[in-house]
């Protein structure tokens, strides 16, 4: 297995971590990724159109 930490930080500073795992590298990094962007757009309450 592997693990995969992103640390991440907006322009206004606020630091956040998200992680991925997986036994492939590639989808482990893109989960971690995924969860970075969803996190931010949660955190700064973005409305997705449907």
């Amino acid at each position: 297995m592997t693990r995969v930490i992103i640390d991440s930080e907006d322009s206004v500073g606020h630091r956040w971590s998200t992680v991925g795992v997986s036994a492939n590298i590639v989808d482990a990094s893109f989960q971690a990724l995924l969860d970075a962007i969803n996190w931010k757009l949660i955190r700064d309450d973005v409305k997705v159109a449907k």
